[in-house]
């Protein structure tokens, strides 16, 4: 990820320790900052230019590099103030996309922002995200669910994402999806 991201201006990737480390620890050199989360009070354009560094690194790693950290604890991305830019830590698990992959999650984002159904179901199916045998309850939640987190890419402007507490209308959803 080091090599992907060299020169980018938002993000920084620290140096492998490679004769410290070993299958079960990562030494890497220190890097200043804190961990997003501890960002969480901080004035609104300060939390709007970090989500939007995060979601052009997701966007990066889904299509262009179609190679994605898997386990996104929020204490593996430090902020550093001073230098505005995310400090990626720890890529023990990650995940090689395909181009088929990347190619049909960009259509159910597409979808989403044109509310189009049958085009989510569909990419839904290719991407192993849906077996095609669903009821159409279970396709409703999902559509539902998939539109909800499509929804920031359908705005001309600023997403509000507490106003629209997305977290807690796909909550509601997760009861279908137990059944």
């Amino acid at each position: 990820m080091r090599r992907l991201l060299e020169g980018d201006p938002d993000f920084e990737v620290p140096r492998v320790y490679k004769g410290l480390s070993n299958k079960h620890v990562l030494t890497q050199e220190f890097v200043e900052g804190d961990p997003i989360d501890a960002f969480v009070d901080a004035p609104i354009e300060l939390r709007n230019a970090i989500g939007l560094k995060m979601l052009k690194l997701c966007l990066r790693e889904l299509f262009e590099f179609q190679y994605m950290q898997t386990d996104p604890n929020w204490s593996n991305f430090f902020y550093d103030t001073q230098t505005k830019k995310i400090k990626l830590l720890d890529f023990g698990a990650t995940l090689d996309l395909t181009k088929d992959f990347s190619d049909n999650y960009l259509q159910v984002i597409r979808s989403c922002a044109t509310d189009d159904r049958e085009a989510i179901v569909d990419a839904s199916i290719k991407m192993g995200f849906l077996s095609g045998y669903e009821s159409e309850i279970m396709l409703d939640a999902h559509c539902e669910a998939i539109k909800v987190v499509g929804e920031p890419f359908a705005s001309e402007l600023p997403y509000d994402f507490v106003e629209k507490a997305a977290y807690k209308r796909v909550g509601k959803l997760l009861e279908v999806f137990a059944k």
